[in-house]
């Protein structure tokens, strides 16, 4: 039943095998899981490739990890697989559009209204985030994450930052993908934060939105292209920011429209 994986679609083939495995009961519920070491080989995968995969069954409630004596298959893992059909939405193209066009509303605004209301202590729990970033030799998904929540947080809107959590599972799928990418890709992310606090910190919290609209829209895009750079749009960092229209500020129109042409 469980095959060996190829290495582009390496967290989603194990994670689909293994929910596959669960519903057809290849495990019993409330039964002790193989350990990562089994698992592994069983995938011909790496051990932190299993380790990921099962954090995200845990965020879902399908396995339990119980410290001490292994991870165990939920005793209502069949439940929790068909209330969490995202595992598998998230993984299609139209789904992940949609996904990138919820988080345009919430985190454009979000950097917007962190910018206006940016203080002292705000820009330097960002800065702290940046410096812990470039003391890693590689940079770090984790951290990437962390400055998302955090200038969410920041935006003093409480139900915003109720909206963004309410998809955070989804958004932790979709940013699996970023720890198989080139590092050389991962640090043009680091240098875009590292605009995005620049615009927070001047009080500028229009270009602030604009970036960060940028930002998340060249993430899908390279997703979507397997690394490619994205095209020429109304809101790129790197070229300069133009002012904000009526079609600029409807960034998920334009690369639906992008993806389209294709």
């Amino acid at each position: 039943m469980i095959k060996p994986v190829v290495r582009s679609t390496l967290y989603e083939s194990v994670l689909e095998q293994m929910l596959t495995a669960i519903e057809r009961g290849y495990w019993e519920p409330g039964g002790r899981m193989p350990g990562e070491s089994a698992l592994a080989s069983k995938f011909q995968v790496s051990r932190n490739s299993i380790r990921e995969v099962m954090k995200s069954l845990a965020f879902f409630g399908i396995v339990e990890p119980r410290p001490g004596n292994g991870t165990f298959l939920s005793p209502n893992a069949l439940r929790n697989i068909h209330n969490t059909e995202l595992v598998k939405l998230i993984s299609g193209r139209s789904s992940l559009i949609e996904l990138m066009e919820v988080r345009l509303l919430i985190e454009a605004q979000a950097a917007f209204w962190a910018s206006e209301r940016a203080t002292k202590e705000t820009i330097a729990e960002l800065e702290a985030i940046l410096r812990e970033e470039k003391l890693l030799p590689e940079p770090d998904v984790d951290l990437h994450a962390r400055f998302h929540d955090t200038i969410v947080k920041l935006s003093g809107n409480k139900l915003l930052i109720q909206l963004y959590n309410s998809i955070r599972a989804e958004i932790s799928i979709q940013r699996k993908k970023f720890k198989e990418w080139p590092v050389e890709e991962l640090r043009k992310f680091s240098i875009e934060h590292a605009q995005i606090l620049d615009r927070i910190k001047n009080k500028d919290p229009k270009s602030a939105r604009d970036l960060m609209q940028t930002h998340i829209m060249d993430s899908l895009w390279k997703i979507l292209e397997n690394g490619k750079e994205p095209p020429s749009r109304g809101l790129d960092p790197r070229g300069g920011l133009k002012p904000l229209t009526e079609e600029t500020d409807r960034p998920g129109e334009r690369l639906r429209r992008s993806l389209k042409k294709r």
